[in-house]
């Protein structure tokens, strides 16, 4: 197996790699407009290639060779807002190219990265794959944007395509330059040990979807090497299927801190406008095919804290 990860060099492809690259028999190809940590090209079996997914004539010949492709290629929700335009470029139209020059190479697996963003806010309790999409956001806006556009080459190229929409990640980077510290999760780890305390916005009492990155890594695994006739819908949410609420996820950060380090952090939350709703992200489509979430949260906390490093070293 060749793998291309288009968009490499960020926090999902810095984990994907380092996983991909324990296996024997797989190689890794990252295309990135900049280079990635130093450290990713001592992994075995990694090769870079810069090149910018705006830029069609850019792409061309960057997918020889490669049987399977993951597009992680987009701006952050923060960084979305801020440029639109820029944001639906590269998760946009920037699939579009890439996804084209792939059916072109006769890649076998094309899997675009999407998020529950693309729902917006549908004012449903369970989150299906059929459900009508209406992104409130740009980000979701951009990451729709990108899966109409694969879809398209599928439909026109016959394009072996799998779109996976992600609840909220979370874990532990495979560098600590990464950009996921915004990540709910993460974020509440890097507060405890730099401020010794955690600070909720809102009550907390919100409930969201966690997954954990080694259950989101052995997603990605399944998707890749599904065969093709087993593959059936295109869209498929992945996540936990287990609703908990940002203070639920709050308390189990302080419990792993109190566990490692024999203090227990001060918790402050904030007040909401609204009563917070129920929510279940249904992976329901998922599961029929194999994927079966397992990860420890706190297993998870403990990596990212390993990470962040220990309240004496701040």
């Amino acid at each position: 197996m060749h793998v291309l990860l288009v968009g490499g060099a960020g926090y999902l492809g810095g984990r994907i790699t380092s996983a991909l690259t324990t296996q024997p028999g797989i190689r890794v190809r990252i295309l990135t407009p900049e280079d990635p940590h130093p450290q990713w090209r001592q992994w075995p079996g990694v090769e870079i290639l810069r090149a910018d997914v705006r830029n069609r004539e850019s792409l061309a010949g960057s997918c020889d060779g490669i049987t399977h492709l993951i597009y992680l290629a987009g701006l952050n929700q923060t960084a979305s807002e801020a440029r639109p335009l820029e944001a639906l470029a590269v998760s946009g139209l920037g699939a579009f190219y890439v996804a084209k020059e792939a059916a072109r190479a006769g890649v076998q697996r094309f899997v675009y990265i999407s998020s529950f963003h693309v729902y917006g806010e549908v004012g449903m309790e369970r989150l299906t794959e059929d459900l009508p999409v209406q992104p409130r956001n740009q980000y979701g806006v951009s990451r729709r944007l990108g899966e109409m556009y694969c879809a398209l080459v599928a439909e026109s190229c016959g394009l072996s395509l799998a779109i996976l929409r992600l609840s909220n990640g979370y874990g532990a980077p495979a560098d600590d330059q990464a950009d996921c510290w915004s990540l709910v999760v993460n974020d509440l780890c890097r507060q405890a040990v730099c401020d010794g305390r955690l600070v909720l916005k809102s009550s907390g009492r919100q409930q969201r979807d966690f997954i954990a990155m080694h259950d989101l890594l052995a997603g990605l695994e399944l998707f890749l090497r599904l065969p093709a006739d087993r593959l059936g819908q295109r869209i498929y949410n992945l996540g936990s299927g287990v609703s908990m609420s940002i203070l639920e996820v709050a308390e189990r950060v302080r419990a792993v801190y109190a566990e490692l380090f024999g203090v227990t952090l001060p918790l402050q939350t904030g007040t909401d406008a609204a009563h917070a709703q129920p929510f279940w992200f249904d992976i329901g489509r998922a599961r029929a095919l194999g994927f079966g979430p397992r990860a420890d949260m706190a297993r998870e906390i403990r990596e990212i804290f390993e990470v962040c490093g220990t309240p004496e070293a701040i």
